[in-house]
């Protein structure tokens, strides 16, 4: 029996590597059409990116079958991106439960985050059991004095950097005796720093028994919304290396 009634099954994406816009255009290529199925994609404020399936006028066992169709479209065409977590959870409870399942401890240092990413990270419980402590350095003379940045590579490279990025990620790590560490360095606005616009962050990641890396980004907005992008990207790039 129809029962007409609107059912509905929130599906999430992100990808710290692109723009909320792209990511939905490259949604919207993978939704299946359906007639009694509708969508809706929105862009949160967290960077992710969320579409909404309605059944309308559908039995429940219909609407299931077609949400389990669209879920593996979703997974064949953008895996790396679909986050396969019930909507209660949140983004960064689902990174720190899969570095708590994996035993991988996480030290962090922030220079523009001022410690956003150590507290978005410190509000899941559990989280002690893999975060043993990290580092704020906001000031130049901090970088240097808490993480040994040589300060020949701040004057040579700007703080701005890859090189800064990476060196702060590589030094919190081992200081800490750490699995993996994350770093964020950047221009949080309004103004420009080093003749870098507003917006503009490196994030480096060191991983046990890998390379460190750092990538640029360029977020926009206030400087409260590069903060909270610059965060969430951090998780992403953490997500993408503990599950593969």
């Amino acid at each position: 029996m129809v029962v007409e009634v609107l059912q509905s099954k929130k599906f999430r994406f992100i990808d710290a590597f692109e723009t909320q816009l792209q990511l939905a255009e490259r949604i919207k290529g993978a939704i299946m059409t359906s007639e009694n199925v509708s969508h809706k994609i929105q862009l949160l404020a967290n960077g992710e990116v969320a579409v909404t399936l309605f059944g309308n006028n559908m039995s429940q066992s219909d609407f299931e079958e077609d949400v389990l169709t669209q879920k593996n479209e979703f997974i064949s065409k953008l895996r790396e991106d679909f986050l396969d977590i019930d909507d209660a959870i949140s983004f960064e409870t689902f990174v720190v439960g899969n570095l708590i399942r994996q035993n991988q401890s996480i030290t962090a240092a922030e220079s523009l985050t001022a410690g956003e990413f150590q507290s978005t990270i410190g509000n899941v419980s559990g989280v002690s059991a893999i975060f043993p402590g990290g580092f704020v350095t906001y000031a130049n003379k901090t970088k240097h004095q808490l993480l040994g940045i040589p300060e020949e590579i701040i004057s040579k490279y700007g703080v701005v950097s890859q090189q800064v990025a990476m060196a702060m990620a590589a030094n919190s790590k081992r200081i800490l005796s750490t699995d993996l560490a994350i770093s964020f360095t950047g221009v949080a606005g309004p103004d420009k720093l080093e003749g870098q616009a507003a917006g503009t962050v490196w994030i480096g990641l060191a991983f046990v028994n890998q390379p460190t890396e750092a990538w640029e980004m360029h977020f926009s907005g206030e400087r409260a919304a590069v903060r909270k992008q610059s965060v969430y990207a951090g998780l992403d790039i953490i997500r993408r290396q503990i599950i593969k």
